[in-house]
């Protein structure tokens, strides 16, 4: 499995752009999904 890097777009949304990454989507694709676009937690 090949994981494609995925420059965050912003400094709030590192997150996210893991997310994306380790899930092949894209990053408006994970602030859709988690209802966020904006800093998260670990725990979010």
């Amino acid at each position: 499995m090949e994981i494609s890097y995925i420059k965050q777009p912003t400094e709030y949304l590192c997150g996210q752009a893991c997310v994306a990454m380790l899930a092949g989507v894209t990053v408006e694709e994970v602030i859709a999904l988690m209802n966020n676009d904006k800093g998260t937690s670990k725990k979010k």
